[in-house]
């Protein structure tokens, strides 16, 4: 039998509650009505654009509303991305991205002022592109990557000179797929042209030519068209939902979430995973100074452990399974004993960054709370150590009624 000490100063200190908002993917034409509240002073959106392509985003006036709202952009790591022209009411892209990035737009209320906003991305794609190669050229060219919008059709041009034709060698999508057309394709002597080919998703294509050795010259033409629609996506009164969960950061760093209105229990005393043993992510409403960790049986994997902080907290756990390296794959706690009540806290599944790695992806929680009779699951995922000490992370919440809510933890305090 093994006691290990935990340190409960290590377990207390967490960072402030930071905004839990559900982060949303716009598309180039959408409308977006929004409202920043008390309780979510910064909305995140995720907007994908293409290569070449300029990128704009545009926050008018509102009649009515006090917000007196900003924008930024940020890159996928929540660094400041340098390709914009930012205002507070619109963003422009002053250089266009060399391959097809998401960025990060945010909208903020401006010294603490809430209220409704509408927000409006506007992608405008390059439609033309061509070079020319000829057999004397050090590197002649023979492919274009282009990027495009869903949706978009594209047309591929090709004319030669020499007794053998250049031909379409391939076409493909971002996700490497061959892309085709049902239209027949119209081909003359010097000449090649198709068109139909409609873009499954937004990215980086490419199409890359097959050039005999008796080509003397060539040229390539690709040229696409589309008339994005946009969506009216209306937000306000998901904006303005009392949020079910409070989610927060450990020094580890770890996921730290509470389910706001329940009471003792896993929502008091709050357990997670550290690859080979249960762990303590955090203790609440209590003042506490000792803590430890008791494996019940010898040898290096245990079935059974007591977790207790003081005379006051304490979970009786039961491992179900380990893989091969011994980690930690599905654990129960039943009970689960605070001041406020007791309760079960069940994790079915943990799931690892690689078969060998202790870092933690997510996991499946499902929280019983003695004192109301009610069950919770939370599904994390995406959690997301980035450099600068940015952390992030992704709940979907099962309320007892069945409703689920997603809540992405972003890394801006309120």
């Amino acid at each position: 039998m093994r006691n290990h000490i935990l340190s409960a100063t290590a377990l207390l200190l967490v960072a402030l509650p930071a905004v839990a908002f559900e982060r949303r993917q716009v598309q180039t034409k959408d409308r977006v009505f929004g409202t920043i509240t008390a309780n979510q002073t910064t909305h995140e959106y995720l907007v994908t654009v293409p290569r070449d392509a300029v990128f704009s985003m545009s926050l008018p006036k509102v009649k009515g509303s006090s917000l007196q709202g900003s924008m930024s952009v940020l890159r996928d790591d929540y660094r400041n991305e340098g390709l914009f022209l930012i205002g507070r009411r619109k963003i422009q892209q002053a250089r266009v991205p060399t391959v097809t990035t998401t960025y990060r737009a945010l909208v903020q209320g401006v010294n603490g002022s809430v209220g409704d906003y509408v927000l409006k991305p506007k992608i405008k794609v390059r439609k033309r592109y061509k070079i020319r190669g000829k057999l004397s050229d050090l590197a002649p060219p023979g492919q274009i990557t282009f990027g495009a919008l869903a949706g978009y059709q594209v047309q591929v041009t090709i004319t030669w000179s020499g007794p053998d034709p250049v031909t379409l060698g391939s076409f493909t999508a971002p996700d490497g797929s061959d892309m085709t057309s049902e239209l027949d394709p119209k081909q003359k002597k010097t000449s090649f042209r198709q068109k139909g080919f409609m873009t499954p998703e937004t990215g980086d294509y490419r199409v890359v030519l097959g050039i005999p050795p008796t080509a003397k010259a060539w040229t390539l033409e690709v040229k696409q068209k589309g008339k994005p629609v946009g969506t009216e996506r209306q937000l306000r009164d998901a904006h303005t939902l009392e949020p079910e969960l409070t989610l927060e950061v450990t020094n580890g760093p770890n996921p730290l979430i509470r389910i706001n209105g329940e009471v003792g229990g896993g929502n008091e005393f709050v357990l997670g995973g550290n690859h080979r043993e249960p762990a303590l992510f955090g203790v609440f409403g209590s003042e506490i100074e000792d803590c430890g960790l008791v494996q019940l049986e010898p040898g290096s994997t245990p079935s059974t452990y007591i977790l207790s902080c003081d005379d006051t907290h304490s979970a009786l756990i039961a491992v179900g399974e380990r893989d091969a390296t011994r980690r930690i794959l599905d654990y129960v706690a039943d009970p689960v004993i605070a001041p406020s009540g007791e309760g079960t806290v069940s994790f079915p599944e943990f799931t690892y960054d690689s078969p060998n790695s202790s870092r933690l992806l997510g996991w499946t929680e499902i929280r019983t709370f003695a004192e109301s009779g009610n069950e919770h699951t939370l599904v994390v995922s995406d959690i997301r150590r980035l450099s600068g000490g940015v952390f992030t992370y992704t709940v979907v919440h099962t309320a007892p009624d069945g409703t689920t809510r997603r809540y992405d933890l972003l890394p801006f305090n309120n």
